[in-house]
């Protein structure tokens, strides 16, 4: 029998899957993409029917806007278990993310657990030794971990919901910053992943513009809604799904192992570093340091660059957090990084009072 404290850790983790685009990263994986558009093609059309019938064409956009966003929901966001990941029977995938798992693609599954997170034992974190990352696959030229396309498809969803139909999206982001910290992250698999955010903001402004001009999906004469055009995932899908290049932030024991995988794969590793001359992944990973994005807000957990990769392949030996002060994890980088992320926010609040000030009326 499960314990009671397990069965709720495990219901609270169905979106709590982690994933590994460092591993095999110079094995090119073949693209995705072709199979993973049509078959998208073909869920939509069953949810775009099933919109139709339910609202009989009838209705306001904003109307039936909101009955498409469930059918679509419903359709590709169904929970479906997939048996060949991992030890723990309740860990789901949405119909459409469970699709991408089963089919005839070529993926990175990690059943032998060569991941990143191979090294991390379950007094460490249950979710993460026990099942581990979901698999890794290729679309276009972004390597991108299949629990993404949940956040898109399932958390864009509650986005939606959360910010009203579209009328309040910060309200969404501060929700999805707190489940990011809580039970679809931090407290289940004690990583925070941005690019996790990233999809999860992607998917609302899906959600958001149903119907709206550039949406795949619209409204014909009769008012019944019609896909315009094929599903293209590259309208969606950058750099910032993948998690090397936007780095996800590890509570220490995560760190340590994390830090203890990169130095036995020092080699691998940095192979793929080296080889990708034409990302600039050096820049990318800097960039988004010093950046304010619409799905992060000031009370997510500080940035850090935690792979350290232009370091640990440029020649200089690999980071020890306890022993290097200027290694991610260590005390004296935390304490900058959170000076950095302080600062940022100030400007940030700043600059939102100033545009408060502009739009609020004079008094008459």
């Amino acid at each position: 029998m499960t314990p009671w404290w397990l069965g709720l850790l495990l219901c609270q983790a169905v979106l709590a899957y982690e994933s590994d685009q460092l591993t095999w990263r110079s094995e090119r994986l073949e693209d995705a993409q072709p199979a993973a558009d049509a078959h998208m093609d073909q869920l939509l059309a069953r949810a775009v029917a099933a919109a139709n019938q339910e609202s009989a064409c009838q209705g306001s956009d904003a109307e039936l806007r909101w009955v498409l966003a469930r059918e679509v929901e419903r359709v590709l966001g169904d929970r479906t278990q997939v048996h060949a990941r991992g030890e723990l029977p309740p860990m789901t995938f949405g119909a459409y993310a469970a699709w991408l798992e089963m089919a005839d693609l070529d993926r990175h599954t990690f059943s032998g657990r060569e991941d990143i997170y191979g090294g991390v034992e379950w007094r460490q974190n249950l979710l993460l030794a026990t099942v581990g990352p979901c698999s890794t696959i290729r679309m276009g030229d972004v390597l991108v971990g299949t629990d993404k396309i949940d956040h898109f498809l399932v958390q864009g969803y509650l986005y939606f919901r959360r910010s009203r139909q579209g009328q309040d999206p910060a309200r969404a982001v501060r929700w999805g910053t707190f489940t990011e910290r809580s039970f679809w992250g931090t407290a289940t698999t004690k990583v925070f992943s941005y690019a996790d955010l990233a999809a999860n903001y992607d998917g609302y402004t899906f959600y958001a513009g149903l119907l709206a001009p550039g949406s795949v999906l619209q409204r014909d004469e009769r008012g019944c809604v019609v896909q315009d055009r094929l599903w293209d995932w590259s309208e969606w899908i950058d750099w910032q799904y993948d998690e090397v290049l936007n780095p996800s932030a590890y509570r220490p024991a995560i760190l340590a192992e994390v830090n203890t995988w990169l130095v036995a794969h020092r080699d691998e590793v940095c192979e793929a570093w080296n080889g990708e001359p034409w990302m600039d992944p050096a820049a990318r990973v800097s960039s988004l340091l010093d950046s304010t994005l619409p799905y992060e807000l000031q009370d997510a957990p500080m940035r850090m660059d935690v792979f350290a990769l232009d370091r640990l392949c440029g020649g200089e030996p690999p980071c020890d957090p306890e022993a290097d002060p200027s290694c991610p994890g260590s005390v004296p980088e935390q304490s900058r990084a959170r000076d950095r992320d302080r600062d940022r926010d100030r400007d940030r609040d700043r600059d939102r009072d100033e545009h408060s000030r502009r739009r609020k009326p004079s008094p008459r």
